[in-house]
């Protein structure tokens, strides 16, 4: 491999591990609350949700694993890990839509935000899939679909920051940012992310 593509492998794997670190921060962090009678529903819409971040987190840890090898990397390491991360994108859009709303007094409003979002990552979804679908012939055109699938990635945690921000300023939202902190996959989720190594 030249220096250039090792030089872009590297960029594409940190690039990967920081959407990673931003995604969980975005989606598990920064939360009070006080107590209430919904909190046990709160912290089980909670849990869900940092699940299903954990794993969408997972798989691209997964690709930043194998893309953390340039000097034994294939064409085929490349594409199955950015197929990887696509099919793992997939699986966390249908598991958003799949949370219905949190018992809660901004419960439904919550979940028009997770509807919203889910919508927003189908679009980058989209991008990523149209890009996989291209006929690439060799590294250095894999390595372009790394950039094109990490700025997709990218948008994705912009659009996920943006939603739980606009969870935690809708009115009676107290329960669930509560929860978010009491939760303990959240917890584990925020234990897990320690330094990026980047």
């Amino acid at each position: 491999m030249t220096s250039a593509a090792r030089h872009q492998v590297h960029g594409g794997r940190r690039h990967l591990a920081e959407l990673g670190l931003v995604a969980v921060l975005a989606l598990a962090t920064g939360c009070g609350g006080s107590e209430s009678d919904q909190q046990t529903a709160a912290e089980a819409w909670a849990d869900d949700v940092c699940s299903t971040v954990s794993d969408w987190k997972g798989a691209l840890e997964d690709a930043q694993t194998t893309l953390s090898d340039p000097a034994n990397l294939s064409a085929n390491d490349v594409k199955d890990a950015l197929e990887s991360v696509s099919t793992a994108t997939s699986a966390f859009i249908d598991d958003l839509n799949g949370i219905g709303p949190p018992d809660t007094e901004a419960g439904r409003a919550a979940q028009e935000q997770l509807s919203t979002l889910s919508g927003q990552l189908q679009q980058q979804a989209d991008v990523v899939t149209r890009t996989l679908n291209q006929s690439s012939a060799n590294l250095q055109e894999l390595l372009a679909q790394v950039s094109t699938v990490s700025g997709a990635l990218s948008t994705m945690v912009t659009d996920a920051v943006t939603a739980v921000e606009n969870i935690r300023q809708l009115d009676g939202a107290d329960e669930l940012e509560s929860a978010f902190q009491d939760s303990s996959t959240c917890q584990e989720l925020r234990a897990s992310d320690g330094p990026s190594g980047s």
